[in-house]
């Protein structure tokens, strides 16, 4: 893919060098052309150096054949402008932009931006890290609002199952079972299950990993 990353910060360049290293053509863009000393030395793509929201730089950036833009500078208006420019001049559909204050979350859902704010994200995930041992693995979901998490199992039949997704919002989708996953939606047998992979909101997590861990 074509991806353009604008803003070289801690973000921006993680991002580019993770992108430029899994095979996809990055140019990156910032304002500051030290900000590019971030990049590591094996980064092969591009750095421009200009403003975000300008049509020449975002031309020199490849726009015109972009598949993908990324918008992560620390500034919110910047953010959403050059996401605006993006989508409505050039055309381009898969814009992802970096949310700088949470308390900006509202706006970039008010003018259908795909965003993701690391701060809430982070925030969540050191929450559920706090949770220790009895979590498994987690992975957050939309700007960490859920988590998709792995619970050591406890007993529970077809009946126990769906009460316990009625009384905690949550929604089991998958167990572990030895070294195969099974999808309880699918109709598979839940024979010796390991662990439950469950969708749940961040919010009910404390009491969703009581209910099954501390009656277990």
């Amino acid at each position: 893919m074509n991806i353009i990353v604008i803003g070289c910060g801690r973000v921006g360049s993680a991002l580019a060098t993770i992108l430029s290293a899994d095979g996809h053509n990055v140019s990156i863009v910032d304002e500051d052309e030290s900000a590019f000393d971030k990049l590591p030395q094996s980064f092969c793509g591009k750095k421009i150096t200009g403003i975000a929201f300008d049509s020449g730089t975002l031309i020199e950036a490849g726009i015109e054949t972009a598949n993908a833009v990324a918008i992560v500078t620390p500034s919110d208006n910047t953010n959403i402008m050059v996401a605006e420019t993006v989508r409505s001049v050039f055309g381009v559909k898969n814009v992802v932009a970096r949310i700088f204050a949470p308390r900006k979350k509202r706006t970039y859902d008010r003018l259908s931006l795909r965003s993701v704010c690391p701060t809430t994200v982070g925030a969540y995930q050191i929450y559920a890290e706090i949770l220790g041992a009895q979590v498994e693995s987690r992975l957050p979901l939309n700007n960490g609002d859920f988590e998709l998490i792995e619970i050591p199992a406890t007993s529970m039949d077809e009946k126990e199952t769906k009460s316990f997704e009625k009384e905690s919002g949550s929604k089991i989708v998958g167990a572990r079972t030895g070294t195969r996953v099974v999808f309880p939606w699918l109709g598979e047998k839940l024979d010796d299950v390991k662990s439950w992979i469950i969708l749940a909101p961040t919010s009910h997590l404390r009491s969703i990993v009581d209910s099954i861990v501390g009656g277990a």
